[in-house]
């Protein structure tokens, strides 16, 4: 058995609502990893979750998203959100990799006004696509790095919005529609 500190240390945790997830933090980081089935085919998959569309479906807390210094394969993604009192903004590089069927994000600025929940230092997160059964299997994996030690409160917040996320991914990647747009 591993010593109460150290468990408490790292918590792996099943997140409801998806296939395959898990959520691990330890002092200021966190991962979370999520794998799911789709009908679509990974080139289409990757096309259909690379797009402006699929990006604002995703965000669901954003109140405001929008896309800069576009380009095919990559651009800038802004988003505004207020919840709870707390007001921000954020952006992102969104990088699509055709050959590998996979998006790289990475956060370039994030910002918001409360001063108790930690300020996200460092975020990176990827979608690969591969064949599966029928169609594909989908892999969603972030990382990262806060200001301070993740506590109860801000874990609780995450864990909901990335159930939230969860959810909405597993839908959408279960559509029919492979066309690029959602």
């Amino acid at each position: 058995m591993l010593p109460l500190c150290f468990a408490l240390l790292l918590i792996t945790i099943k997140v409801s609502g998806a296939a395959e997830s898990t959520f691990e933090r330890e002092g200021n980081r966190y991962a979370y990893s999520v794998r799911l089935q789709s009908p679509i085919p990974p080139d289409s998959l990757i096309r259909m979750l690379f797009a402006l569309d699929a990006v604002r479906r995703l965000s669901s807390q954003a109140d405001t998203v929008f896309a800069r210094d576009e380009d095919s394969l990559s651009y800038t993604v802004v988003m505004r959100f207020q919840f709870l009192g707390v007001e921000g903004s954020t952006s992102y590089r969104r990088t699509l990799h055709p050959t590998e069927d996979s998006i790289s994000i990475r956060m370039l600025h994030f910002e918001h006004n409360w001063p108790l929940l930690p300020r996200p230092r460092q975020i990176d997160a990827w979608f690969v696509a591969e064949p599966g059964e029928g169609g594909s299997w989908l892999e969603y994996h972030q990382k990262v790095v806060v200001s301070r030690r993740v506590g109860t409160l801000y874990r609780l917040i995450i864990q909901r919005e990335l159930r939230e996320f969860a959810e909405i991914l597993g839908k959408l990647v279960k559509s029919d529609k492979s066309d690029g747009s959602s």
